[in-house]
């Protein structure tokens, strides 16, 4: 993915809420359930791990993005 101005999104089919959260970049995307939820941030190019912040879904809802 390109890095300067993106869109994160997330489109949460469940009924518990999520988000998108990558902390060195100062990315939060929160969605309740059965919603989606959008904003566009500016990135530096780089890899950066991200995760739903949660308490109990870290463990299996992360991953890492690499912006070029």
């Amino acid at each position: 993915m390109s890095a300067g101005e993106v869109t994160i999104a997330i489109d949460n089919q469940g009924n518990a809420e999520h988000n998108v959260t990558i902390d060195e970049l100062d990315v939060h995307v929160e969605a309740t359930g059965q919603s989606q939820a959008s904003d566009t941030y500016e990135v530096e190019a780089g890899t950066f791990y991200y995760y739903c912040d949660i308490p109990g879904h870290e463990e299996t809802m992360n991953g890492e993005i690499t912006f070029e």
